[in-house]
């Protein structure tokens, strides 16, 4: 069987390989940085923009052109794998949010209500279940919530993506999880199932000193 932990996906690949060429780019960069200031201050080398001048930086940086090289090649790299690794990270985004409006349109709330567990069919927010029930808006308002977090917990994925900024994220869906998690009863129902919560916890726990939350365990 293999390891959890050796299952890495393109995107980490791509992450990873991104850490490595701007190490790499700095590095070298850093290292083109002190060889001119370093001759600047012993060789008293000034250079210009004049017919001579430019001939002398010619020749000054000839001794170093492979290191230029693999500077401009590894920063083009890196400049190449980030955008790649942001394309792939809307595009992963875009394609759970079709999944999600695919799994909770109307034809499959039915089923999805049939297949909840006994405990879980109990109304988690029943002031709102009866107010709902006396004007037959809502079947189940279960389903309905659950959609709500989950939607929420999506833009929790393109905020941890970097698909959207954490403004963006708070300006969208910061007053929704701040009411969220004043409400006992939903704040006690994803305590009970919080291995189903792992994107909104870990947006709570991140930004809740930020938000003012209190009452609810990161």
């Amino acid at each position: 069987m293999r390891c959890k932990r050796c299952r890495l996906n393109i995107s980490e690949i791509i992450k990873a390989m991104n850490y490595v060429l701007l190490t790499i780019s700095g590095i070298l960069f850093a290292a083109l940085v002190i060889v001119f200031v370093h001759t600047l201050i012993l060789w008293e080398y000034h250079p210009s923009l004049t017919r001579d001048g430019v001939i002398s930086m010619q020749a000054f940086w000839y001794d170093y052109r492979y290191v230029i090289q693999a500077f401009a090649g590894c920063f083009t790299l890196f400049v190449v794998s980030y955008n790649l690794q942001k394309y792939i990270d809307i595009e992963t985004v875009k394609a759970l949010g079709d999944l999600r409006e695919k799994l909770n349109s109307k034809d499959k709330q039915e089923l999805h209500a049939y297949l909840l567990h006994e405990d879980d069919k109990k109304p988690i927010l029943e002031e709102f279940d009866k107010k709902s029930e006396a004007k037959h808006q809502v079947e189940n308002s279960n389903i309905v919530l659950l959609d709500y977090i989950g939607t929420i917990e999506l833009g929790a994925i393109m905020l941890k993506r970097g698909v959207i900024t954490y403004e963006e994220f708070y300006n969208q869906f910061g007053y929704r999880l701040d009411n969220l998690m004043n409400n006992r009863s939903v704040r006690e129902h994803i305590e009970n199932n919080s291995k189903y919560y792992t994107e909104l916890r870990y947006i709570i726990s991140k930004y809740r000193s930020d938000w003012n939350m209190s009452g609810c365990d990161s």
